[in-house]
């Protein structure tokens, strides 16, 4: 080996670096790990825009009020909510509670869209009417930049030439409130979920999420959701018998991480994403647990797969096993690296 390879070179940063990227563990097991980089540094980036979309009726709206009212909880912060699209208050009521949320959701969805969106902006600025807002909002939810319906679209002409409005409405939004979160704002720890639809393209082959371009630059994550297929009585279901669902999500672009990187989280119908029914299913994904008449870990059963999800899922006790093996399997790979390197 030559003198130069066994140098240590070092080098410095001038001018105004940014501060390093901030990750939470939001305590979903397989959604903080998949936003894994090279660093092995698991967890949520917060300082961060996601773009979260999927087909209609898929429970985009549900996974965003759910990961914003635990992100709510564990940072002490407030939710603003502009809503385009009708949201049922009483569902979303039901997840923050289930969630622990006790916070201010605050509630942007009367005026035009155009109204709505600078609404948005103001209370995260702090500019005009907020100015003197006591409150701290730092994360924010658009549900959906599918429904934005720009004036010129809504009041003008039937045969008028409104093609592309949304998209401009939504790159001129994205680029007075994307900054907020840019690496560049030291220290910012805001959280923007951007719901969005999964349309086919006219007269293409393939899928679209509307906005244009600029959001999928400006969004620093893009999550397609889907529902993952569960083995119930002996069938494959997408949906079970009480409304509740697993859902995927595959990291189609994560500028913080590795992209392709895929989650599952559990949506009990009426509460939303449900931690210990999540680490259930992590569980069994890892093969940390097995699935046969009852759920064993190790030569331990656990109970039935319909109790829990009928009866125990509100006894956060009946899932401390499953939250348990998942941590110990983290210490285990954590040693393993270790002796590997």
């Amino acid at each position: 080996m030559n003198d130069i390879a066994e140098e240590v070179l070092e080098f410095t940063f001038s001018g105004d670096p940014a501060d390093p990227i901030k990750k939470h563990l939001t305590g979903l097991w397989s959604f903080d790990h998949a936003f894994i980089n090279s660093d092995d540094e698991i967890g949520m980036p917060l300082g961060c825009a996601y773009e979260v979309y999927g087909v209609s009726g898929v429970g985009k709206s549900t996974a965003c009020y759910s990961l914003a009212g635990i992100l709510g909880k564990q940072l002490e912060t407030n939710i603003h909510l502009s809503d385009l699209e009708g949201f049922n208050p009483k569902h979303l009521g039901n997840i923050l509670r289930f969630i622990g949320f006790t916070g201010d959701i605050h509630l942007g969805h009367q005026g035009t869209d155009n109204k709505i969106l600078e609404d948005f902006e103001d209370i995260i600025h702090k500019r005009g009417k907020y100015e003197n807002h006591d409150l701290n909002h730092t994360i924010g939810i658009l549900d959906s930049i599918a429904a934005i319906s720009p004036t010129a679209e809504r009041e003008g002409d039937l045969e008028g030439a409104n093609m592309g409005r949304r998209a401009f409405l939504m790159n001129q939004f994205s680029r007075r409130l994307l900054p907020t979160v840019h690496p560049r704002t030291v220290g910012s720890e805001n959280v923007y979920f951007l719901i969005n639809h999964w349309l086919p393209r006219i007269g293409e082959n393939g899928y679209v999420s509307p906005g244009g371009l600029g959001k999928n630059y400006l969004c620093a994550v893009q999550i397609h959701l889907k529902r993952k297929y569960i083995s119930w009585k002996g069938k494959q279901v997408a949906n079970l018998p009480d409304g509740s669902y697993l859902l995927e999500g595959t990291l189609h672009k994560n500028r913080h991480g590795f992209n392709r990187t895929t989650f599952q989280v559990f949506i009990k119908a009426g509460v939303g994403i449900h931690p210990g029914l999540t680490a259930v299913f992590d569980c069994l994904n890892l093969k940390l647990a097995k699935r046969g008449k009852t759920i064993k870990i190790g030569d331990e059963s656990h109970g039935y797969l319909t109790t829990m999800i009928r009866d125990d899922w509100d006894n956060d006790e009946a899932f401390q096993p499953f939250y348990d093996a998942l941590e110990e399997h983290e210490n285990e790979t954590k040693k393993e690296n270790i002796s590997e390197s």
